[in-house]
């Protein structure tokens, strides 16, 4: 049985010292065109695309979420995280008007939306019932 969370000592921690952990944990994606975005969602049968601010404390709180989901999905889906500073483009042409917005895309088109933080199996689930 998988379990994504992590122990409540890690959310015990100041919110300073949360940020350097978890931006650790992001690899953060910067597109240079909506071109190169178009290419992105198209990338894999599946991609999960989510659009974050690094300032933002919801999206601070999914970061080591999304870094398990993707470590479980072991490459059968891509994943990728935007931030919405970097990537205005993008979150333009995806309609994103609020962070944290998960977007899952079958080939290439969006199959699925959540905007807010949401719990990491049930953001697993719902990429695998694509897969």
């Amino acid at each position: 049985m998988r379990t994504i969370g992590f122990s409540k000592t890690f959310y015990r921690q100041t919110a300073s010292a949360r940020r350097s952990v978890c931006l650790h944990f992001y690899q953060p994606l910067k597109l240079s065109n909506i071109m190169t975005y178009d290419q992105e969602i198209r990338s894999s049968k599946v991609v999960l695309m989510e659009f974050y601010a690094s300032w933002c404390p919801h999206c601070q709180r999914m970061m080591p979420v999304v870094a398990q989901v993707k470590e479980l999905l072991d490459g059968r889906a891509n994943v990728c995280q935007l931030d919405i500073d970097n990537n205005k483009e993008a979150a333009d042409a995806a309609d994103v008007r609020s962070i944290p917005s998960f977007l899952i895309y079958v080939d290439g088109e969006e199959a699925w939306r959540h905007t807010g933080e949401i719990d990491g199996e049930v953001l697993l689930s719902k990429i695998e019932s694509f897969l």
